[in-house]
């Protein structure tokens, strides 16, 4: 803990308690610089010097001691004889190295009056010490003010970490609800082609197992790049494509300078499931379209098809369409926006804008 107390002084914070010695050695000098202006007496300015600087730095030395005192042995009126007695060794250490100090720098700068200034030396360890009891306890409000900043901190990182916890929790549940409404939907598939089309039945089990190995490997993940859902997007058509073969177009267009950045996973999933889904029974070919590109530091992905779109002004949100925003309101807390519209002459455009976050 000792050494810990060494680094952290002498190391993160030495400039800053330099700063601190160097001010307060200043404003003592010009205290009393502006004394001897009053009173008509000659300025000593090296003598002056030597001692503010001396007397202003000496604590540097001895701070990690006394932080690691403050930390090993707790203020408590139990404790409190043990840090009277502290002060008393403080007074004694932080004299003995002030005063031994100067002495060979009262030599280098030519100041032969040592016995005038030393005289009875003892009566001046009793002098200082009523100074140094007050700066012993100064020091323990800053130690005190430093241990609370920190415990706060701790709290409000904890607290942090706890939110993140839970949103990945909560995140996580709402993409295994998603996972079993999807794969329902393909086992009914499969079950329905086993005896009329097999072969179909089987690619569409291989195409299934790919993209379920896909999804059980994102393991924690809550968002990954856009590069990454795009790729488990094309596996997924795969599964579509496999069921519906030629009644099923699916266009995708990225800009590639975007594909690193960050967006949630399976987001592109369930949009254009929907998209397929409501397209496939209201035309011979199903076009669906996914557009993803960049615009003002967002991201903007819009999922097109030519289904019924809207009627009667309302939106319809089933379990995927459900899913989806509840995950945008977790990851984005109102720092986004989703638009239904409908095109001409059908069709539905779904417009999704989130913030556009790269990876470090």
């Amino acid at each position: 803990m000792l050494r810990h107390y060494i680094k952290l002084m002498y190391g993160k914070w030495l400039g800053l308690l330099l700063t601190i010695g160097i001010l307060n050695a200043l404003i003592n000098i010009g205290i009393i610089i502006s004394e001897d202006l009053t009173h008509y007496r000659d300025i000593d300015w090296i003598f002056y010097c030597i001692n503010e600087f001396t007397g202003s730095l000496v604590p540097i030395l001895l701070l990690p001691f006394l932080f690691w005192f403050f930390e090993s042995v707790p203020l408590s009126w139990r404790s409190l004889v043990l840090y009277l007695f502290v002060t008393l060794i403080f007074g004694f250490i932080y004299t003995s190295i002030m005063y031994g100090a100067r002495v060979p720098l009262y030599q280098l700068a030519g100041i032969t009056r040592l016995d005038e200034i030393f005289n009875q030396l003892h009566w001046r360890y009793l002098m200082e010490y009523f100074k140094q009891f007050f700066t012993f306890w100064l020091l323990y409000l800053v130690f005190w003010g430093i241990q609370q900043y920190n415990v706060n901190r701790d709290r409000v990182l904890r607290e942090n970490e706890l939110k993140r916890d839970l949103l990945q929790a909560q995140l996580l549940g709402l993409q295994r609800q998603l996972h079993p409404h999807f794969f329902f939907n393909t086992l009914n598939t499969i079950s329905s082609l086993l005896y009329e089309a097999p072969e179909q039945a089987d690619r569409l089990i291989t195409r299934l197992s790919d993209f379920l190995r896909s999804v059980i490997g994102l393991k924690e993940n809550v968002m990954h790049s856009i590069d990454k859902e795009l790729t488990l997007l094309q596996e997924y058509l795969d599964v579509m494509l496999a069921r519906y073969g030629d009644r099923l177009q699916v266009a995708i267009h990225a800009d590639e300078q975007i594909r690193s950045s960050n967006m949630p996973v399976l987001l592109l999933q369930p949009l254009v499931e929907n998209a397929i889904l409501y397209s496939m029974g209201y035309s011979a070919i199903s076009h669906v379209t996914v557009t993803i590109e960049e615009a003002d530091n967002h991201i903007i992905i819009a999922i097109q098809d030519e289904g019924p779109g809207i009627q009667a002004g309302e939106i319809s949100f089933g379990s995927g369409l459900r899913l989806v925003q509840e995950k945008l309101d977790k990851i984005y807390q109102g720092r986004y926006q989703m638009t239904f519209e409908n095109q001409s002459p059908s069709g539905l455009i779904v417009t999704i804008q989130i913030p556009q976050i790269v990876p470090a």
